[in-house]
């Protein structure tokens, strides 16, 4: 069977390890069937039976994307005489009669967010056509796979949607962990963490306001490390720029791959103020290191930490509790409990999520 891999917008974080990770699990065991896998600008290692078609254009403008959506895909399944599409990008290919199995790792649709979370019109727009574009796949798609309870409950409440048709497929992270033992609380000056995109709903301003709450004399003890470069668009722009002009200790690294991601959860406490995720790749990330954690409490949140002893959930922005909280860890009142992180999937085969796809 000749299936076909759809996934042109990853290109960075948590849309890339999960095209990364289900990539991995094709090459050990998608061995019986033809693999097509389009995407845009990532490097993905080819095999006998995975072939890699890139696209790198797309990325050049939105209307690109929209192009090839629209046209170019069709066009491929036809060439390529494609008996099976998977989605990894939370939509369907639109104009398609082939079976569509989605994957889906996007909870905007789901979530009820201040439009000033979205910051500015062409966002808020932009991320309507998305949520309905997201939300007509749920009904098109002929099999769903969702990566947790909560955002399975929250599609089997969409009229249309058959929950037979839903399937709960928890990440198996194909990554490995550093071998040195977590030090984030022991370290001085601490080190906080914030793996993210510049997108409003990061709540990177909540961080900002937390920092400004703690006290001067307290700035030599700690940084905060963000992942982003402050100069993806207006929203971080700003909150860099007050960074600057207060002299916070927050730094503003830029991408970093994923080993050094996991390096930073060895040595660092993890700020996670996001109220928009899906299965929150971070939250999952940090504890398989034993990282002490500061989170919003959302539904993802306590979903995912509900058994973890090293972490502490804080109302959605409140940035007085986030800067007690961080006060609490400079002054070491925290402590670090040993916790073994064993992922769910374990005791079933690697090749669950695959296996499923592929059932008739």
């Amino acid at each position: 069977m000749k299936i076909l891999v759809y996934d042109i917008a990853a290109s960075n974080r948590g849309a890339l390890s999960v095209l990364q990770d289900f990539h991995q699990q094709v090459l050990e065991n998608g061995k019986k069937n033809e693999w097509h896998f389009i995407i845009s600008t990532p490097e993905l290692k080819e095999d006998v039976n995975v072939h890699v078609h890139r696209f790198p254009w797309i990325k050049n403008n939105p209307i690109n994307r929209l192009f090839f959506d629209n046209f170019v895909i069709q066009r491929l399944i036809i060439q390529l005489k494609i008996d099976l599409i998977v989605s990894l990008q939370n939509v369907c290919v639109s104009r398609c009669n082939i079976p569509q199995r989605l994957v889906l790792h996007n909870a905007l649709p789901f979530h009820k967010c201040d439009k000033t979370v979205l910051c500015g019109l062409f966002n808020i727009l932009k991320q309507k056509y998305l949520n309905r574009k997201i939300l007509k796949s749920l009904k098109l798609a002929d099999k769903l796979i969702v990566p947790n309870e909560w955002i399975y409950n929250a599609c089997s409440k969409i009229s249309g949607i058959d929950i037979k048709r839903i399937k709960i497929v928890k990440p198996i992270l194909e990554i490995s962990v550093p071998k040195e033992k977590y030090s984030g609380l022991e370290r001085e000056p601490i080190e906080f963490f914030y793996p993210a995109n510049a997108a409003p709903y990061k709540r990177h301003d909540l961080l900002v306001e937390a920092c400004t709450r703690i006290p001067k004399s307290k700035y030599s003890t700690f940084s905060l490390i963000l992942t982003t470069n402050g100069n993806e668009n207006a929203y971080i722009k700003k909150y860099k720029s007050i960074c600057e002009l207060k002299q916070l200790p927050i730094h503003f690294h830029g991408a970093m791959s994923r080993e050094e991601v996991m390096q930073h959860y060895c040595q660092s406490v993890l700020l996670f103020p996001s109220e928009i995720e899906t299965d929150a790749l971070p939250l999952l990330e940090a504890m398989m290191c034993n990282s002490f954690i500061i989170a919003t409490k959302t539904d993802f949140a306590e979903c995912i930490l509900k058994n973890y002893p090293n972490c502490i959930l804080i109302q959605i922005g409140d940035e007085k509790a986030l800067a007690e909280a961080m006060c609490d860890v400079l002054s070491h009142k925290k402590i670090s409990v040993e916790y073994k992180y064993e992922q769910e999937n374990t005791t079933v085969k690697k090749d669950t999520l695959i296996r499923y796809l592929l059932e008739d």
